[in-house]
């Protein structure tokens, strides 16, 4: 490294901040930790270990056992996190661990216990988590986080601002072997289980638009699935499942054959839309009249959830 600076009350307790920045090939600009951070055994362990970058890591940021462990240890740019973020038992563990573009977490985010625990683990390209996102325990925990190295490896993993905030908001939110992109826009996924297993196993690729999903267990499961393979995209647009808790709820959980379950811009944004709370997931929604690769839709418009599909 050209700089290295570790400030006061930082890396403290049993090998925390070992071989952070630490590869002889990885020609690091600079090496900053702040302040009151990397607080915890094993925390910031291996950070942004082969990172050719800045590695840097915010004001009291990364505290709690193993927080910061492993994360951007792969990155071949840079790997920075902001101010008072990654807080919390195993918070940013693995995070972005085999990412090989840059990776960034923002400022105020994943804090709670195992918020952002192995979120993009296996990622192949960018990874980003915005502003006050992922807060609370286990938020966004797995969200686009492959199971293995392998063919499968999401190129990009971005979580916008303000989003993915309670207890268990997003997690494993295109959690398996989705190829192109995993994306949460601003100020979605906002209630304790909010996007809760959304698309865990679409194929394709996942995206939540800005200002969707808010509400207690809004988008629950939207486009789950039972294993790999059964769904391809998952998108929630722009504006969408907003009308209260659980809304949207279960929407295209059980579709199969690689079906695509899509929730245009504005939909369910009332909570007495027929395609609300009541209706989603009950008789007229039911997922087997949409399965046989046929999209799964939940238009904008007041239509009859039973008539979104046609037949096998």
């Amino acid at each position: 490294a050209s700089f290295l600076r570790v400030g006061p009350i930082s890396c403290r307790d049993f090998e925390s901040c070992r071989n952070v920045g630490s590869d002889d090939n990885a020609g690091n600009n600079q090496i900053i930790i702040q302040p009151k951070s990397c607080v915890g055994g094993e925390s910031c362990y291996d950070f942004g270990k082969k990172a050719k970058g800045d590695v840097l890591v915010g004001h009291k940021s990364c505290l709690g056992r193993v927080a910061c462990e492993t994360m951007g240890r792969d990155a071949e740019d840079f790997a920075i996190i902001g101010d008072n973020s990654c807080v919390g038992e195993e918070a940013c563990q693995r995070t972005f661990y085999f990412v090989e573009d840059n990776v960034t977490v923002g400022s105020n985010a994943c804090v709670g216990d195992y918020a952002c625990y192995a979120l993009g683990n296996y990622a192949g390209g960018v990874g980003v988590v915005g502003d006050t996102s992922c807060v609370g325990d286990h938020a966004c925990s797995r969200l686009g986080s492959n199971n293995f190295l392998g063919s499968y490896r999401t190129e990009i993993v971005i979580v916008g601002n303000n989003s993915c905030v309670g207890n268990y908001t997003c997690f494993y939110l295109g959690g398996e072997e989705v190829e192109e992109f995993v994306i949460v826009g601003h100020n979605s996924c906002i209630g304790d289980e909010a996007c809760f297993d959304l698309g865990k196993y679409a194929d394709d690729n996942v995206a939540v638009g800005s200002d969707s999903c808010v509400g207690g267990q809004s988008c629950y499961r939207v486009g789950r699935g039972e294993s790999d393979g059964d769904v391809g995209i998952v998108s929630v647009g722009d504006d969408a499942c907003i009308g209260g808790d659980q809304i949207c709820f279960e929407f295209g959980q059980s579709v199969t054959s690689d079906s695509d379950v899509l929730i245009a811009t504005g939909a369910c944004a009332d909570a007495d839309d027929v395609c609300g709370t009541e209706a989603v997931g009950g008789d007229n929604c039911d997922a087997a009249i949409c399965n046989g690769g046929q999209s799964f839709s939940m238009p904008a418009n007041e239509q009859a959830c039973n008539t979104l599909c046609s037949g096998p």
